[in-house]
């Protein structure tokens, strides 16, 4: 999984190698065997930008990825997109987009 921001900085891994590219960003393998990984990516999004997300099918198979987004204006709040059992190909790539904002509603849908 790789996620970019608007100028084109990168966090995350691709088939090819791991970025690091996004300030106050992580990538990490939080869990799981080949083929069954569990991946953790955290990072403070800005107010108003938009990201891409990319998911690289290493296999054929299934992915779910659950996207978790907490910000606080006066008190905490959270949003969380889930999907779930997404059929990938090897060398297939899966982008969605994710848009957040402080004042409009959060968008967060799959592009292709």
């Amino acid at each position: 999984m790789l996620i970019v921001n608007s100028k084109g900085r990168k966090t995350g891994s691709d088939t090819i190698r791991s970025y690091n590219e996004i300030s106050e960003s992580s990538y990490v393998r939080s869990s799981g065997v080949e083929g069954n990984e569990f991946y953790d990516l955290a990072m403070t999004l800005i107010d108003g930008e938009t990201y891409q997300i990319k998911v690289f099918g290493k296999h054929n198979g299934l992915y779910s990825m659950c996207i978790l987004l907490s910000w606080y204006k006066g008190e905490w709040k959270y949003k969380t997109e889930n999907f779930d059992n997404v059929q990938i190909k090897k060398g297939e790539v899966h982008n969605y987009t994710l848009k957040f904002s402080l004042t409009a509603p959060m968008e967060i849908k799959r592009v292709n």
